[in-house]
């Protein structure tokens, strides 16, 4: 169940299967692992996808990120068409 202190994927997110959550708190490892799909935002000190995967080598990618990620801060929507 989601409440009002839920993560909430961040705005800044392009559409798609991956997204990265409020609760990132800029560690940078997805980045090291799939920088084709997540990049910073130094006004606010955090990652966010900025280009779905292309393909199955970059989502195998992003799908290493996930588990990596300290925070639990990114989400894989499934698969996509």
């Amino acid at each position: 169940m989601l409440t009002a202190s839920s993560p909430k994927p961040l705005v800044e997110n392009v559409p798609g299967r991956f997204c990265v959550l409020d609760s990132c708190n800029g560690c940078g490892l997805c980045m090291s692992y799939a920088i084709h799909s997540f990049t910073f935002d130094d006004s606010a000190c955090f990652y966010y996808v900025y280009r779905q995967p292309e393909g199955d080598e970059e989502a195998a990618d992003v799908l290493r990120a996930i588990s990596v990620c300290p925070m639990d801060a990114i989400q894989d929507g499934g698969k996509s068409n």
